[in-house]
């Protein structure tokens, strides 16, 4: 069973990863045609966009130090043993890696969105 989780997890991260490179994409193309002087006033006159950027940046970090802290632990390079005391450690690994990828490809929808309302 957790091996089946876990394998859901890794290929809803790929997903995840595959959409974001989308919007990422889509976004650099809309990129080029915003004039830089509209670009630079629309994204700090929008507070609540930079702070919902931030916040999501703030997620990712926790969720890929967890999954870290988790792969050392798995490689044994850490004191204590954590797969031996924690059942099931992999699939909290890979939950961590795609939620990770979940909010990297929300933060690349967002930033595509906002550059689609930039555009005149």
């Amino acid at each position: 069973m957790i091996l089946k989780t876990e394998t859901i997890l890794l290929g809803l991260s790929v997903v995840f990863a595959v959409t974001g490179l989308f919007y990422v994409f889509r976004a650099y193309l809309l990129l080029n045609k915003i004039p830089d002087d509209v670009l630079r006033a629309k994204a700090f006159l929008t507070k609540s966009f930079l702070h919902r950027t931030i916040l999501l940046i703030f997620v990712v970090c926790i969720t890929v130090a967890i999954h870290i802290i988790f792969e050392f632990a798995e490689y044994g390079y850490m004191p204590v043993q954590l797969p031996y005391l924690v059942p099931g450690i992999d699939v909290v690994n890979a939950m961590a890696l795609a939620v990770s990828m979940g909010v990297l490809a929300y933060i690349a929808h967002n930033l595509f969105r906002f550059l689609l309302s930039s555009r005149s």
